[in-house]
């Protein structure tokens, strides 16, 4: 069945995928029309994916795995109906168990990264404030490095990314917790929380270039959604070097962990997408669409999301180098820092 599965994720990786359908507590993204996109839900509760007239449905929730194949020859309402009906027979049967200590505890993780997160503020160089999402972006796993998982957060000023601020957790004794910071904003700030200190950037996070030879940003939003992931796989590719001296390609996420909410002036679009380890996001890739009066293009940056050396390349030029940091650093534009649990509660009672 593993086998079968990793087959099928690497099949799907590399397709667009339609904005997400909400049903219940699961995020289900599926493309009802052409029955050719892959869904992953969130907190690895539940998967689906359709391919080829083929429904996949993949379950996990306190242990209980569970994976089906069904034919999926269906016009569009049969099919959403079928899949809330999935939904309850595969799902209530699992949700109606007692939760684990294990899974309480990573639900409470989960919020005191959240808690913590919100101990900041992060006042830019004329004097705003940026604005706080209060939600992770994305939760990550990462087995190579044995991690427990993280999250991603992200703050916002007036519609565009400020920083992103990863915090995840380690099976080590002890320092069992780490955060990074990295700025994604073209000006400089100051992010202070009253137990966790202060950080100052010094310089700029991301510079934006135009991609070259790239098309013009489409009129509708589906549409430019498509064409960022197009650019996103056709011109980008980033690299890990974990300290063993190889090299390692990392995965382009194809649904964008962040979609801009707002239309900041002179922007007509953006997201921000991942290349990762596992889930893990190592380097990130924002595109926007920008308007120059009756002239539009697309404009992109990279920056790290980790402490390992990374590479980023735009064409087949490297556009993106920083050799691998300390694992407590503090730097121009990023800081990563390890911390204890009593570290960490105390920046949850200091918000």
């Amino acid at each position: 069945m593993q086998t079968r599965e990793n087959n099928l994720i690497h099949r799907l990786s590399s397709q667009n995928r339609s904005p997400p359908l909400i049903l219940s507590r699961f995020s289900v993204k599926v493309d009802m029309a052409s029955r050719s996109s892959a869904v992953v839900a969130r907190e690895d509760l539940v998967w689906f994916a359709v391919e080829n007239g083929e429904f996949f449905m993949r379950l996990t929730v306190f242990g209980l795995t569970r994976l089906t194949l069904v034919p999926l020859n269906l016009n569009l309402r049969v099919r959403l109906a079928f899949h809330v009906l999935l939904l309850v027979l595969f799902a209530s049967p699992c949700l109606s168990q007692e939760a684990t200590p294990e899974s309480k505890m990573d639900a409470k993780y989960r919020d005191d990264m959240l808690g913590m997160a919100k101990s900041y503020t992060f006042e830019l160089n004329d004097k705003s404030v940026a604005q706080f999402i209060e939600r992770p972006l994305f939760s990550w796993s990462n087995p190579q490095r044995s991690s427990e998982g993280g999250v991603v957060l992200l703050w916002m000023k007036q519609g565009r990314p400020v920083a992103t601020m990863g915090i995840w957790r380690m099976p080590n004794p002890g320092v069992a917790n780490g955060y990074e910071i990295q700025s994604l904003s073209e000006e400089t700030f100051k992010a202070s929380s009253d137990s966790m200190g202060t950080f100052s950037t010094t310089k700029p996070g991301v510079v934006f270039a135009q991609v070259i030879d790239a098309p013009k940003p489409a009129i509708d939003a589906r549409s430019r959604l498509n064409q960022m992931r197009q650019i996103a796989k056709q011109n980008f590719s980033a690299d890990l070097d974990p300290g063993t001296g190889q090299q390692e390609v990392l995965r382009l996420i194809s649904t964008p962990i962040y979609r801009y909410e707002e239309r900041p002036e002179g922007v007509i679009d953006g997201a921000i997408f991942s290349f990762a380890q596992g889930t893990d996001p190592e380097v990130l890739l924002m595109l926007e669409a920008r308007s120059n009066g009756s002239d539009a293009a697309w404009f992109y940056a990279m920056a790290p999301s980790t402490s390992h050396g990374v590479a980023g390349s735009c064409n087949g030029a490297v556009v993106l180098r920083r050799e691998r940091l300390s694992p407590t650093y503090i730097g121009n534009n990023y800081m990563v820092r390890l911390l204890t649990d009593t570290e960490m509660k105390k920046g949850i009672k200091s918000r």
